[in-house]
């Protein structure tokens, strides 16, 4: 059976060379000769590097990369053409072709781009991955076209690759340097950049799923005021398709979300949100909804308390989206669980998962009433090995008035992952750090007089431990440590009502 496929793509019909095991240990190499579909008509194609039989096998030392290096160095005069008499020659169907890219090369951008080179057929059909997700980086101090400059001109060339886009990722924004005109209308267009953002955000992508809009450094109000409105209007035309939403700015207008509709599955924020758009005359374009988009999880990255106390609620007169309906909310890198988290989880009734950290520190944290949060299944808290006792004070006086639950199935479940902040501890084992972790975790479940209110919940601990041997922040597998009650794992014959394995 083929153990391993080699593409070797050129303007001529692409060749596949197929590693397979003869008698004994040895290796031998037979070519596996792939038609493009444009040149199937023809039943002697001209075939690249076809070697003679009388080579010698290749011993089971020459590694792959070896036998790739070595093999083309035979000169191409000595090589015979096809000869169909010394080599065994399969004709691929098309099909068969194009499933074998859609199941193998579709994250190898490098194989697909030489595989569009080898014939039209193929070009059509790989270009439908390679266009599937697009960055548009900011420009370097190279006078060379930048991202957006190069895809606005292949849409130029091509306006039907837009059906083949899923994900759009710009982290290109031009700030403008210069007064802003009083006619938005007629504000023209300076920069490259600008003008290549507005070929591309007038386009309409049937198949957008996926949109990003990031960079730490920007303040929306900075922006050209018709580029802004070219984004509101882009927008509006996708919100219905787009799944997936992240703005990542350094501040943007709530009035962006005033021209999604539709439901999303996540919305991941990161900056402030502004409540006053930065010219009210074009707060909304033409055909707006003010129907609020439904979102289903919501991440948040260092967003102050008023953006999130703004996205409640509080600070106006409704949130700018359905937040009653939020199934799901990730609060991700926090200082202290301050008030405005507190708030939005508060706010929303329906949240059935609700995960906290890593807080750099539980002291001075809100607490939230769980008896507010009636469909609550789920609770991830991320804390730190020395404050775990400070993390089951908070979650105890959140679990004060939550009533007591009579069936095993309403009971909350809640994971504790431990981890820790010293880089000392990043140089131990998995197996280390959660032997670590497994102290402090026992030494918190000794003191189960302390929190009564923790008995109405199934908690259980994990550690979470980081390898700097796989590199920055690289986070492993998490290990589990056992039930709260217990403060390890049930023993043979110990039952654990709390702790669903």
């Amino acid at each position: 059976m083929p153990e391993e496929f080699y593409f070797r793509a050129s303007q001529r019909p692409a060749t596949v060379f197929c590693h397979s095991t003869t008698s004994g240990s040895e290796l031998e190499l037979s070519p596996l000769v792939v038609l493009s579909p444009c040149q199937s008509s023809n039943m002697s194609p001209h075939i690249d590097h076809i070697f003679d039989a009388d080579t010698p096998p290749l011993s089971p030392a020459t590694s792959s990369s070896s036998m790739e290096s070595e093999l083309p160095s035979r000169p191409p005069s000595s090589m015979p053409r096809s000869s169909t008499a010394n080599h065994d020659m399969w004709l691929l169907p098309e099909d068969i072709l194009r499933q074998i890219i859609n199941v193998y090369l579709q994250s190898s951008p490098r194989t697909l781009k030489a595989l569009a080179l080898s014939c039209k057929s193929l070009a059509a059909h790989c270009r439908r991955f390679i266009l599937q997700s697009i960055i548009l980086k900011s420009p370097g101090p190279s006078t060379t076209a930048s991202d957006a400059q190069r895809f606005a001109s292949l849409l130029e060339q091509s306006p039907d690759i837009t059906k083949f886009v899923r994900r759009l990722r710009i982290f290109t924004f031009p700030i403008q340097f210069q007064p802003a005109a009083t006619d938005h209308d007629r504000l023209p267009l300076q920069t490259r950049e600008e003008k290549a953002l507005h070929r591309i955000l007038v386009q309409k992508y049937k198949r957008l799923s996926n949109l990003e809009l990031r960079n730490i450094d920007i303040v929306w109000t900075r922006m050209p005021q018709q580029l802004q409105l070219r984004f509101f209007s882009f927008l509006q035309r996708h919100s219905s398709r787009v799944r997936q939403l992240s703005l990542h700015l350094k501040s943007f207008p709530s009035t962006l979300f005033s021209y999604l509709h539709g439901s999303a599955e996540c919305l991941s924020l990161c900056g402030e949100i502004v409540e006053v758009s930065p010219f009210p005359e074009y707060s909304r374009v033409q055909g707006s909804t003010t129907k609020r988009r439904r979102i289903a999880v919501i991440k948040t990255c260092h967003v102050p308390d008023s953006s999130l106390k703004l996205l409640a609620g509080e600070c106006a007169s409704e949130s700018p989206i359905d937040i009653k309906r939020v199934e799901g909310l990730m609060f991700l890198s926090l200082r202290q669980f301050s008030e405005g988290y507190a708030c939005l989880s508060q706010a929303c009734t329906y949240l059935g998962y609700l995960d906290i950290g890593p807080v750099e520190s539980w002291y001075g944290s809100v607490a939230i009433d769980l008896a507010c949060l009636p469909y609550l299944e789920v609770l991830d808290i991320t804390t730190d090995m020395n404050e775990v006792t400070v993390a089951l004070d908070w979650l105890a006086e959140s679990a004060q008035r939550r009533p007591l639950l009579r069936r095993k199935d309403d009971i909350l479940q809640i994971r504790v992952c431990i981890y820790s902040k010293n880089q000392f501890y990043a140089m131990l084992s998995p197996d280390l750090s959660a032997q670590m972790h497994q102290t402090y975790w026992s030494q918190a479940s000794r003191k189960q007089g302390r929190w009564p209110a923790l008995r109405t919940l199934g908690i259980t601990g994990y550690s979470r431990a980081i390898s700097s041997s796989l590199g920055p922040s690289k986070s492993v597998p998490m290990q589990c440590l056992g039930s709260y009650q217990l403060g390890r794992h049930p023993r043979h014959g110990e039952v654990d009502l709390y702790h669903r394995h």
